[in-house]
């Protein structure tokens, strides 16, 4: 590689839907779609990797056995341990898969659930990488969970949330309403009151302006949406953003995309986010 020659990490983030199984189903042996969630993964082609919602997965599987399932020299998973999750039987979880340099693995608490924090070297530079799954209920709640996550957070130390944050930032809602708008003229009588729920989402912004404030950059240039999926609504395009990836200033964000196809549309509710940095 030539020395002026741009060095980049790509990283990943995937809320792949109740573990690759048709449903919270505590008693299934495999996830129904973990062939197709081992392609898709193959396809990501990234150096780390954040799944969310790896349903039972820490039951499952091994460390040693996720390394050799989806080809990767590192991985962590972890159960959420969230209270109202399990009772509702969604017993949800995280996992990371790394090929970089991986100094530590942490499960860290943060309000009502656990989120992962990554300490890679990259380049001979450390790296913080948080994967996180907010609530996808109460603001409030993802207010606190994003003021508990920032007090693991090493200062003067490039660091990196990414997951799903179940809400949404203030620059997509413009974008928002007006494709719900488009939506509602097209779409049947009878699925429009299931519909009119997503419309809370836009109410939801907390979390993000609570990041933000502290200094944290979106990284998404283009801020594609994340969901639905046809796999959820086979007649609605994706119009909401509920990935993302926030950077401290010192990283340099090269490019950002979010992943489609039909592979990706069978397997989750959500598509894959693809985020470019320089190393």
């Amino acid at each position: 590689m030539n020395s002026i020659e741009q060095q980049t990490t790509r990283l990943a983030e995937w809320n792949i839907q109740s573990g690759g199984f048709e449903g919270y189903d505590p008693t299934a042996e495999t996830p129904q779609y973990l062939s197709d969630i081992k392609e898709g993964i193959q396809q990501l082609n990234a150096a780390f990797v954040s799944l969310i919602d790896t349903y039972r997965w820490e039951e499952l599987y091994t460390p040693e056995e996720l390394k050799k399932m989806f080809g990767y020299n590192h991985a962590f998973c972890i159960n959420l341990e969230d209270n109202r999750l399990e009772n509702l039987g969604h017993n949800n979880g995280i996992t990371v898969l790394s090929n970089l340099d991986v100094k530590k693995f942490e499960t860290v608490y943060i309000k009502t659930r656990n989120a992962v924090k990554t300490t890679l070297q990259v380049h001979e530079k450390p790296l913080d990488i948080f994967s996180v799954y907010l609530d996808d209920v109460r603001e409030k709640t993802r207010l606190e969970q994003m003021g508990a996550l920032l007090q693991h957070v090493t200062p003067d130390r490039r660091t990196i949330i990414i997951g799903d944050f179940n809400c949404i930032s203030d620059r997509d809602v413009a974008l928002i309403e007006k494709t719900m708008k488009t939506i509602l003229q097209n779409l049947p009588q009878k699925m429009r009151t299931r519909f009119y729920s997503v419309k809370e989402k836009l109410a939801h912004r907390g979390a993000i302006r609570f990041l933000e404030a502290k200094g944290f950059i979106d990284a998404a240039v283009e801020r594609e949406p994340t969901t639905p999926t046809h796999k959820i609504y086979s007649i609605i395009p994706p119009f909401l953003r509920l990935d993302y990836a926030f950077c401290t200033s010192d990283i340099v964000v090269v490019s950002t995309d979010v992943v489609r196809g039909e592979l990706f549309n069978r397997i989750s509710d959500h598509f894959p986010l693809i985020v470019e940095i320089e190393s």
